[in-house]
């Protein structure tokens, strides 16, 4: 056996690992001493190129920086123009940044780091333009400092027309005071009416040219300003008139006025030679100095600065082209190594191609043809595909790998195809569902059941509690539906609160025991944390295949189906025919209240609150209406309802209150201890952005906040103590008061209640109504106003109708009362007619 039989085998059985060392170690001590030939000669060109792109490096970065400073020069000019208090500052970043720039450019001109007698030239170009750019900058921000400089027409307004206009008026007021204290010049009415019409004449001749002024000064509409021009002119030709016709009662002239009177027409052409001026100046370019400044000087300046900067540009590119040619022949030499390197290792690669194909190549092959061909992987067979440690090692890699993608593809199907919250099936596998078990009736002609729900008091529990809250208990709603349905049923959410249930095979018996099944299970409270939660639903039903052939239909009607429930407060419904028709109208009510929002249109109606033992005006209720242009006025409890479903309270409650700001702002000023009531929900106030448009009216409308009254009902506040404490001291704090509307419906705690930053207890109709005959309610009212008083409250009872009520309210020791019997709600206008008639 020879010498070479023995040396190769052997190599072969070494390892991956230790036959590329053998093979590495040889290519690297060819490779090596190549490149320490190419280095020897590369490095005589390195240190010439370097000292090249050093310079031009630098010249780049500090060119970059002029740039930057330029372009902070820019912004600085813009920031003046639009808000000129600060120049100044703007004034010193100049001032540093021109320092800077100067400072670069002299050192590039100095240091000569790049040759060319245009890039010098360009240089100076630009140190000049900078400094014209300066200068023209400084002359713009005088200008645009002083008014006077900035609109030449408010200059001749200010020399001309300003005197003449006061040696008019002068005059005039002269005159009528001489009229009126001379008894002979009393004598002539005419001659004092002329006056009086002159001096008004004046008046609005000076008003007409003021808003010419204001409307030159923020319009560019030149054929509005041509008729305001046109409307001071008719205003003096008038002046020239009814100042040369005073003329004929020269003899009735003062003393002292006469002479000024005298001198009126000479004084009227100086006022209509200025405008004249002043319409010559805004029918010019020059009507603006700022803007001619940056017409004529800044914009020609910063175009002159760009056409240097691109002159520079273009010879530091030329420099880079030089270099990269340098370092192109030095490439060139260098090629010419590598070429004999590769040479080397393409012959030194056949001899590497050879051995991986045999020792790697052929297992691979074998092992990723397995792969793709069968899903089903024996490992064993895999394993015996090679005896190299490495290919047994990357095939029990590949093997978990393909664990890991088939579990994962599970995960990524599951989670697409459920709701990340309960892990219930989503919309998308409740619909795959619906079609596949709408196909399995359609086979076996029987009939499926389709439930959609909604949970009655979530969006209350979410905004009183927090979402954190509300998830939990969809969590549980979800788990307590999953234990009440079968296995064959499907139960999604499909969002939100709401729910969509498949009873495959059952008809409108089954979903009836079902959907009552249902309700009975919801009953139960809920355990979320320290609460226990109440909630409700809401269900609609439809029949495949009687109410829909397809599952977008059944659904759409089930969703239907679940309005009218909710609608009706029944706890299912099943569909009918003519439930579309309803759908359709509020939908129809829905747009109209939110136009009717958009338009303002919604009404306000107040109803007085008198002092019951005096009988005096305490305050008023602001109370909502809204007439639809078809169905008439609507109960404001359906209104209600509609903006809550269609997610308008905010709008809704925002408005009635600037209106009844407005109408109260609109009242006598004897009317301004009058407290104004307006009824608003703590759910509003969850809301930021509402109390943040709130406080901003208030401010707007109100500058004495203590007559404000809110008023959220008993119910309301005491669904999260807490949290209503914190939201109602945040109102508060903005001087306006609290009272607990409807007090003695609900059931509060005495504890959280001499907590509340509230003002007032009103008591509820129900009580104050029948409190006459029923002795219970008697002793309710009267509790109620021992317990307002002796925590520091007022109390007010609504629903005063007869004269009894408001005898036995006064024995009882009563506040305040409103009702029927003093006045029913009233729109504005009818309000302001009870007030005058309450005068007399």
């Amino acid at each position: 056996m020879s010498k070479d039989n023995i040396v190769f085998p052997r190599l072969f059985n070494l390892s991956l690992q230790s036959q590329y060392i053998i093979l590495a170690s040889v290519l690297g001590i060819i490779i090596t001493l190549s490149i320490y030939f190419s280095y020897s000669v590369m490095t005589r060109h390195y240190h010439s190129l370097v000292e090249n792109t050093r310079n031009t490096s630098e010249i780049r970065n500090n060119i970059l920086k002029v740039r930057n400073h330029i372009n902070v020069l820019a912004n600085g000019i813009d920031l003046v123009t639009l808000q000129p208090e600060y120049k100044d500052q703007v004034l010193l970043v100049f001032q540093a940044s021109f320092t800077e720039i100067n400072q670069i450019l002299d050192a590039v001109i100095e240091k000569e780091l790049l040759g060319g007698a245009e890039f010098i030239s360009a240089l100076s170009q630009l140190s000049a333009n900078l400094d014209q750019l300066r200068e023209s900058a400084q002359r713009l921000f005088e200008v645009r400092t002083n008014v006077n400089q900035q609109y030449p027409g408010m200059e001749v307004s200010s020399r001309v027309l300003r005197p003449a206009q006061k040696d008019m008026m002068t005059a005039l007021n002269l005159a009528l005071q001489e009229n009126d204290e001379d008894a002979l010049q009393s004598k002539s009415p005419a001659y004092r009416a002329h006056l009086v019409h002159l001096k008004q004449l004046w008046t609005s001749t000076i008003s007409a040219y003021r808003l010419y002024l204001a409307n030159r000064m923020g319009s560019f509409d030149e054929e509005e300003l041509y008729d305001q021009e046109v409307h001071v002119d008719e205003y003096l030709l008038e002046m020239k008139n009814q100042v040369a016709a005073l003329l004929q009662y020269e003899a009735l002239f003062g003393f002292e006025s006469e002479e000024l009177l005298l001198k009126l027409p000479e004084v009227l052409t100086v006022w209509r030679d200025g405008f004249a001026q002043v319409k010559q100046i805004h029918h010019s370019e020059a009507w603006r100095k700022d803007s001619e400044i940056m017409r004529e000087e800044i914009l020609p300046s910063m175009e002159a600065i760009s056409a240097n900067l691109l002159v520079i540009g273009r010879h530091l590119q030329q420099s880079n082209s030089q270099l990269v040619a340098d370092f192109s022949g030095a490439g060139n030499l260098q090629t010419r190594q590598l070429i004999i390197i590769a040479i080397v290792f393409i012959a030194y690669s056949f001899i590497i191609y050879f051995f991986l194909k045999a020792l790697v190549f052929k297992p691979l092959g074998i092992l990723m043809g397995t792969l793709s061909a069968d899903p089903d992987i024996d490992p064993d067979k895999l394993r015996g595909i090679s005896k190299a440690k490495e290919i047994k090692n990357l095939v029990d890699s590949f093997l978990v790998m393909h664990g890991d993608v088939i579990r994962r593809q599970e995960e990524l199907t599951y989670h697409a195809l459920h709701d990340s919250l309960t892990s219930l099936p989503n919309r998308k596998l409740l619909m795959e569902r619906l079609f596949h078990d709408i196909e399995i009736a359609d086979r076996n002609s029987s009939s499926l059941s389709f439930l959609m729900l909604d949970l009655n008091g979530f969006k209350y529990v979410n905004d009183t509690l927090g979402h954190h809250v509300g998830d939990q208990l969809l969590i549980k709603v979800g788990k307590r539906l999953k234990e009440t349905l079968r296995k064959v049923d499907t139960i999604a959410r499909l969002g939100g609160d709401e729910f969509s249930i498949i009873l495959p095979e059952t008809g409108r018996e089954h979903a009836r025991v079902v959907a009552e099944k249902i309700n009975k299970m919801l009953e139960q409270p809920f355990k979320v944390g320290e609460h226990a939660l109440h909630v409700g639903t809401s269900i609609g039903i439809t029949l495949y295949p009687d109410d829909g052939d397809n599952a977008h239909v059944l659904l759409k009607r089930a969703d239907v189906a679940m309005y009218k429930s909710k609608q009706e407060r029944k706890d299912f419904h099943f569909y009918e025919q003519q439930d579309d028709e309803h759908s359709i109208q509020q939908l129809s009510l829905t747009n109209d209240l939110k136009a009717a929002i958009e338009n303002n249109s919604i009404e306000l109606h107040y109803q007085p609150q008198l002092d019951v033992l005096t009988g005096e005006l305490s305050g008023m209720e602001a109370l909502l209406r809204w007439k639809h242009p078809e169905l008439g006025y609507l109960p404001p409890e359906q209104i209600i309802e509609i903006a809550e479903n269609a997610a308008l309270i905010d709008d809704l409650a925002l408005c009635v209150f600037v209106n009844a700001l407005r109408d109260r702002s609109q009242l006598d000023d004897k009317y301004a201890e009058v407290s104004l009531a307006i009824n608003l929900s703590v759910h509003n106030l969850r809301n930021d952005s509402f109390f943040d448009k709130l406080k901003a009216e208030i401010e707007k409308y109100v500058p004495d906040t203590q007559n404000i009254i809110f008023e959220v009902t008993e119910s309301s506040m005491m669904a999260d103590p807490e949290k209503s404490i914190e939201m109602l001291n945040e109102l508060t704090s903005l001087g306006v008061k609290i009272s607990v509307d409807d007090f003695g419906t609900g059931f509060s705690s005495l504890a959280y209640l001499k907590r509340l930053p509230v003002s007032e207890l009103k008591i509820d109709r129900s009580f104050v109504r029948d409190m006459v005959e029923d002795v219970n309610d008697a002793v309710i009212v009267q509790s109620t106003i021992d317990l307002g008083h002796n925590l520091g409250l007022d109390v007010v009872a609504e629903g005063v109708e007869d004269q009894a009520s408001l005898e036995k309210l006064k024995a009882m020791n009563c506040d305040i009362c409103q009702g029927y019997y003093f006045s029913r709600p009233l729109g504005f206008d009818d309000l302001c007619q009870w007030l005058d008639r309450q005068k007399t």
